[in-house]
C-alpha cells in the first residue's frame, strides 16, 4: 500500500503565491524598461536638436566669414552699403540665399551702414581719423529641425 502525504493546508495556499510574486516582478522590470527607452528617446532628439542648432550657427558663422573675406578682397561694396535703419523701420534687404549642402541649410547676409565715428579705441594715436562703421549680419536656417541662427558683428 502507497501512502499518500498530506501537504499541510498552509502550503496548498501558498502554491500560487510564486507565480504572484514573479508576475508583480515582470511587471515591474517592464514598466522600467518602457521608462528607460522613453528616456533613450527624448535624450536621443535633445542632442539632434543640439546638433541642428549647432548647424545653424556654424551657417551663419560662414556668411559672417565669406561676406567679411570678400570685404577685404575688394572693399568697393562698402562704399554701396545702404544705411542701417532706426529701430521700428524695415531691415535692409537681404543678399540671396548661399546654401551649404555639408551643413544641411542656407545663409543669408545684409550689410549697412552705421555712420561715421573716430577710432574705438580710447586714447590711441589715430583717435582724430574719421572711421566708417558698418553692422554685418547673417541669418541661416537649417533644414533639420527648423533651427534658425542670427548673428551680427
Amino acid at each position: 500500500m502507497i501512502r499518500q502525504r498530506h501537504q499541510p493546508a498552509m502550503a496548498r495556499r501558498q502554491r500560487g503565491v510564486t507565480l504572484v510574486i514573479g508576475l508583480i516582478m515582470l511587471l515591474v522590470l517592464t514598466v522600467l524598461a518602457v521608462s528607460t527607452m522613453r528616456t533613450a528617446s527624448l535624450e536621443l532628439v535633445m542632442a539632434g536638436n543640439t546638433q541642428a542648432r549647432e548647424n545653424a550657427f556654424q551657417l551663419a558663422q560662414a556668411g559672417l566669414d565669406t561676406r567679411l573675406a570678400s570685404y577685404v578682397a575688394d572693399r568697393a561694396p562698402l562704399d554701396a552699403a545702404p544705411e542701417c535703419p532706426e529701430p521700428g523701420e524695415p531691415a535692409v534687404a537681404a543678399d540671396p540665399p548661399v546654401a551649404i549642402p555639408d551643413l544641411r541649410g542656407e545663409y543669408t547676409t545684409r550689410l549697412c551702414f552705421r555712420g561715421l565715428g573716430s577710432d574705438l579705441v580710447t586714447g590711441s594715436s589715430i583717435g582724430r581719423i574719421e572711421q566708417g562703421h558698418y553692422e554685418l549680419a547673417a541669418d541661416a536656417a537649417s533644414t533639420e529641425r527648423g533651427a534658425r541662427a542670427a548673428l551680427v558683428q
